[in-house]
């Protein structure tokens, strides 16, 4: 027997209108979902989407226990598409009832979650203990994509329970730092300053941006190719001259 879980929450679909949202349970399973419902809020009509994992209740219990000695307090969260990957998103709130703190919970596996004080730095993080625990995310989900491409300014890497995540800042794009693992690009942890690279990256509010594919334009380049470029650019210099 399928049962409702505890809570709901109001949603709009990319169609622009609102709908009810509600997980589904079935009989006896206290921490795992075999889906959710949407209800058209003026129509009535209901739709069931099955997605096994695990339940809002968890979710919130795992976020809660995240932060446990601010006391917060999370909301009753809403499954999403993020990174290809079914995920609750949902707010944590003080003791003044105010959201402080955003988190993304997976579906499949609740131990997995990213946490920050914006949806940015929440999005950024759970895409990092998504690979960390060995997941491919899809960008291609993503309507945010953008691309850029130049000479890397500065690199570093920061290492956090044996993950090595790396900082890139390119010299004609200074105010954003791209940050990646070498899950997204073997050649991540090969670039140097003055490497030219082609980046694509999740576009954000913030400064902080994730790498979605990236290639350095360096890399895979022999001497004998760098030698003829060189060549063929001191044979076009001296056309221009005569």
């Amino acid at each position: 027997m399928l049962l409702p879980s505890e809570g709901t929450s109001l949603v709009y679909g990319k169609d622009g209108k609102s709908y009810w949202y509600t997980g589904i349970t079935s009989a006896g399973a206290d921490e795992s979902t075999v889906g959710f419902m949407l209800v058209n809020s003026r129509t009535k009509e209901a739709k069931l989407y099955m997605q096994t994992g695990a339940t809002e209740t968890a979710a919130m219990t795992t976020a809660e226990g995240k932060v446990q000695e601010k006391n917060y307090k999370a909301t009753f969260p809403v499954m999403y598409n993020i990174l290809g990957k079914p995920t609750y998103v949902l707010g944590l709130k003080d003791k003044a009832d105010l959201v402080k703190m955003v988190a993304f919970v997976s579906v499949e596996d609740y131990s997995i979650i990213g946490m920050g004080d914006t949806k940015e730095d929440a999005y950024r993080n759970y895409k990092e203990a998504l690979e960390s625990k060995g997941d491919n995310v899809d960008f291609n989900t993503s309507e945010n994509l953008q691309k850029a491409e130049g000479t890397v300014s500065r690199i570093n890497q920061d290492v956090k329970s044996g993950n090595t995540t790396y900082y890139v800042t390119l010299s004609d794009n200074k105010e954003l730092i791209f940050t990646g693992t070498s899950k997204i690009s073997t050649e991540l942890p090969l670039t140097m300053v003055g490497d030219k690279v082609s980046i694509s990256y999740d576009k954000t509010d913030a400064n902080i941006m994730s790498i979605a594919d990236f290639d350095n334009l360096n890399i895979g380049k022999t001497e004998k190719t760098t030698n003829n470029e060189d060549n063929r650019e001191k044979t076009d210099n001296e056309e221009k001259a005569e």
